[in-house]
C-alpha cells in the first residue's frame, strides 16, 4: 500500500520519503521512482529512528507538507489465545508507530499547514471476532487522528483517517487479482484526492469498503 501511494504521489510531482525496515527493498523502490524519492530505513516502533526519518526529510526537501502513515501488522486469534507479546507487537507497529511519526512531524505540518493521513481499517470502526489486538490498534489510530485534528486544526493542519476494508495486499494473504477487494489504487487515489483539496476543506474520516452485496458482514 505504501508503495502504491508513493508511486501515485511521485506521478503528481511530489517528492517522497520512503520509510520501512528493509533497506535493500527501499533502495530498489527509490531507484525506480528516481531522484524525487528518498529512502530512509526506519523501524516505526523506534523513537530515535522515527525522529531521524523526519529530520532527514526536512534536511533533504526543506519542508514537510504531508505525512502518510501506513505501516501495519495483522494478527488473528481469539482473545484468550492472544499473548501479551502478540498484543504489544501489533499495537507497537500500528498505533505507537503512527503516534511517533505524527508527533515528530507535527511541528513541520504546523509550519506548512500540511496534512496528516493515517491508514486505519474498517476494523477500526467495528469489532471483529478474532481481531482484538488489530481492532484495538486501528480504533486507536482513529482516536489519535481525531485528537490531532482538535489540537492542531486551528493551526491549519488537516488530519484524516482512511479506513479501507479488505484490500488486495499481501499482509492478510490477498492478491491484486481479486477484483472483489478494495484495490491499492483505490487507497492511493483517495490520498491523492485529499492532497488536492483546498486548505479550508476538512475530511476527518473516509471509509473504503466493498459493495455490500459482496460483503459477508
Amino acid at each position: 500500500m505504501g508503495l502504491g501511494i508513493a508511486r501515485a504521489l511521485v506521478g503528481d510531482d511530489f517528492r517522497v520519503a520512503l520509510a520501512a525496515r528493509r533497506r535493500q527493498r527501499l533502495d530498489e523502490i527509490a531507484a525506480e521512482l528516481g531522484d524525487r524519492a528518498l529512502a530512509v530505513p526506519t523501524d516505526v516502533t523506534s523513537e530515535p529512528q522515527v525522529e531521524r526519518l523526519v529530520a532527514s526529510v526536512v534536511e533533504r526537501f526543506g519542508r514537510l507538507d504531508a505525512l502518510v502513515t501506513c505501516a501495519g501488522m495483522y494478527f488473528e486469534a481469539p482473545l484468550e489465545r492472544t499473548s501479551t507479546s502478540d498484543w504489544e507487537r501489533i499495537l507497537d507497529v500500528n498505533l505507537k508507530g503512527t503516534f511517533l511519526a505524527a508527533r515528530a512531524a507535527l511541528p513541520h505540518l504546523r509550519a506548512s499547514a500540511g496534512r496528516l493521513i493515517a491508514i486505519s481499517s474498517t476494523s477500526g470502526v467495528m469489532g471483529e471476532a478474532g481481531l482484538s489486538a488489530y481492532c484495538a490498534s486501528k480504533w486507536g489510530v482513529r482516536g489519535l487522528v481525531a485528537t490531532i485534528l482538535e489540537e492542531a486544526g486551528g493551526d491549519g493542519v488537516r488530519a484524516t483517517t482512511i479506513c479501507p476494508g479488505f484490500t488486495a495486499t499481501p499482509m492478510a494473504g490477498f492478491t491484486e487479482d481479486q477484483p472483489e477487494l478494495v484495490a491499492i489504487e483505490d487507497v492511493a487515489e483517495t490520498v491523492r484526492w485529499l492532497l488536492r483539496l483546498r486548505p479550508v476543506v476538512e475530511v476527518p474520516q473516509i471509509v473504503l469498503n466493498r459493495l455490500s452485496a459482496l460483503n459477508p458482514t
